[in-house]
């Protein structure tokens, strides 16, 4: 998406009544009513918030493309880990007004780069499990882990999805370790592996990780 086309698009927009916009459409309008004056600094809160796959992904590249081409320094606020990964380049923690953490996102990744994400589905399917019984074959899956393995003091098991997520740190504990010991414990019906996104790096620093 350049300015060009997003003008176009906005230009369409004005002839419409405000009550007949999208959401989507009234933050796009928003967002550039804001850069009208090439202001040197622009603050977006939760730009992204409500809007569906489709129009985050244009409100995404708009504001990458005013920041590309206005040399405006935008200063984004947000809990949607989507927006950090696609558009900053430099990320501000804060935790009860104190800042924890001020750096670049790559080396908020390289710090946790022994990290990885082992996604198991049991049994027959994780999907076809009750709730309940997924819920108790994790719990049961956490004790036994810790109990073989207390030197994994950052290991967290958690469900997302109907996976079976094992969070492991490999430089106290190889993923293969781990997931050989679950394969001799529980049907494994599925396996996955996952680098660390964002979200979980930012989630292991609130929980004391850094």
């Amino acid at each position: 998406m350049d300015l060009y086309s997003s003008l176009v698009d906005i230009e369409s927009l004005m002839h419409k009544p405000v009550r007949q916009m999208s959401l989507g459409q009234r933050t796009l309008s928003d967002i550039l009513a804001a850069f009208l004056h090439n202001p040197g600094v622009v603050f977006l809160d939760e730009p992204t918030i409500g809007l569906d796959v489709s129009m985050k992904g244009k409100i995404r590249e708009l504001i990458k493309a005013l920041n590309r081409e206005k040399k405006t320094t935008v200063i984004l606020t947000t809990h949607d880990m989507g927006d950090v990964d696609e558009l900053c380049r430099r990320i501000v923690i804060i935790d009860k007004g104190t800042i924890i953490y001020d750096d670049d996102i790559e080396h908020l990744r390289r710090f946790f780069g022994a990290y990885r994400t082992l996604k198991l589905q049991i049994g027959k399917a994780s999907a076809e499990l009750e709730e309940q019984a997924l819920k108790k074959a994790t719990d049961d899956l956490t004790i036994k882990i810790r109990e073989a393995y207390p030197e994994a003091a950052s290991l967290a098991v958690s469900i997302e999805e109907n996976w079976i997520d094992i969070l492991v740190n490999e430089d106290e504990i190889e993923l293969m370790t781990i997931l050989n010991y679950v394969q001799g414990v529980m049907k494994i019906h599925n396996v996955r592996l996952e680098e660390i996104s964002t979200e979980g790096v930012i989630k292991k620093i609130y929980e004391g990780g850094v």
